[in-house]
């Protein structure tokens, strides 16, 4: 540098008033791009949390009913909006990671890979502790919006409460031998028929009990189940503490029924 030129340089600073940032800024700053890229993936790990509730919830062991090939019911269960949250949360990890003091040092394959792996197994676990399913539940109770064209509860419910289709949900209030009265998610009672069940009995009906049914409408408000199904939503939280399932079912009915009658 000659020395004309360092001189200009020496004017121009004690013009602007520049002063060296202290080291305290440099660490400041690189902490919060850390902070925020690991929040980021913590919210990716609830987030895929979520996903995997919803994905294993999709009535797998009849998808037959609902769909032509097992290719067609993945791509139509997917749940979409939270696909695009997870994504969105892999994106603002790498931003902030890569802002980091050693950021500069990993590829974009490996940042957004760490972002993916990371958010996965915390989701695994997560699901595990039963936060998918109570995240779904919150959001379904308290976000209006959420709860019509989100909530796998609602989806769920309306998939299956068409019994002019030959699909019927809802909760047991009374059996007497081979019938049952069933209160379905839109209010309705119904006489359901048990005595043509094809197959064993998947589960003990008793007051109380969540169901799904195929079978067909016979009468007015009176339905032959062909099929019988419990209700359990995989991945609550009850589950892993050795609690009696199917879990709450007057909640699951009351909520459920509210939510759709609401939404209608």
């Amino acid at each position: 540098m000659s020395q004309e030129l360092e001189q200009k340089v020496i004017e121009n600073i004690k013009e602007q008033h520049l002063k060296p940032r202290p080291r305290w800024q440099f660490l400041a700053k690189d902490y919060v791009f850390w902070g925020l890229g690991f929040l980021a993936i913590l919210i990716g790990g609830l987030t895929f949390a979520v996903i995997i509730y919803m994905f294993l919830n999709s009535d797998w062991e009849v998808y037959s009913l609902f769909s032509d090939t097992i290719a067609v019911h993945i791509f139509t269960v997917l749940p979409y909006f939270w696909i695009l949250f997870l994504v969105l949360f892999v994106i603002v990890a790498y931003y902030n990671l890569r802002h980091t003091n050693k950021g500069y040092v990993f590829s974009l394959p490996k940042l957004i890979g760490a972002a993916v792996g990371l958010s996965m197994l915390l989701g695994v676990f997560w699901y595990n502790l039963g936060l998918g399913y109570t995240i779904d539940n919150i959001l379904t109770d308290n976000v209006p919006f959420y709860g019509q064209h989100f909530s796998k509860h609602t989806q769920r419910a309306h998939l299956w409460q068409r019994p002019e289709e030959g699909f019927l949900v809802g909760v047991v209030s009374e059996r007497q031998g081979d019938t049952v009265w069933l209160n379905d998610f839109t209010g309705n009672v119904w006489r359901v028929t048990l005595a043509d069940l094809e197959g064993p009995w998947l589960m003990e009906i008793t007051s109380g009990s969540p169901v799904r049914l195929v079978g067909e409408v016979v009468g007015e408000d009176t339905f032959k189940a062909l099929r019988l199904l419990p209700w359990i939503m995989h991945g609550d939280r009850d589950q892993f503490f050795n609690r009696p399932l199917p879990p709450r079912p007057e909640r699951i009915y009351y909520n459920w029924r509210n939510t759709i009658l609401k939404n209608a």
